[in-house]
């Protein structure tokens, strides 16, 4: 490796650290995973919070803003991301498109007809997982 790339290699480097610099603490000290999480989560959910996050932060708090309008469902989708991380389903927060999922499900909070809180992880797969959840509300 020549002395460019590695130059190059280190300010990558650097640029990556600067921007995830806020949760730093959270993602580098030796906690219990669902405490990284549930910090993770809160401050993707506070709103004056405008630093950038690490994934899958970040995603959690674009949908969570796409609910600005709706705070019935925006409080649901808080309740059901933390729900999730309580239980320790982490599976459901590793890509955009079981948040996605998740979000969708939020939307449709007035129908539920059982608490979040309540619900109980059941399956092996993200999908079986997410089934679950579906199947309890």
């Amino acid at each position: 490796m020549g002395k460019v790339e590695r130059s190059v290699l280190q300010r990558r480097l650097r640029e990556r650290a600067e921007k995830t610099a806020v949760l730093d603490k959270i993602l580098v000290e030796n906690k219990p995973r669902e405490r990284r999480f549930a910090e993770g989560v809160a401050a993707a959910f506070d709103e004056m919070n405008y630093n950038d996050l690490p994934e899958p932060f970040n995603w959690i708090r674009g949908f969570g803003t796409d609910l600005s309008g709706d705070e019935n469902s925006r409080l649901a989708f808080r309740q059901i991301v933390e729900t999730v991380v309580q239980r320790r389903a982490f599976d459901l927060l590793k890509s955009h498109d079981l948040i996605g999922k998740l979000f969708v499900l939020a939307r449709f909070s007035s129908d539920f007809i059982r608490r979040v809180e309540a619900w109980r992880p059941r399956g092996a797969s993200s999908d079986r997982v997410f089934e679950s959840l579906v199947r309890h509300l």
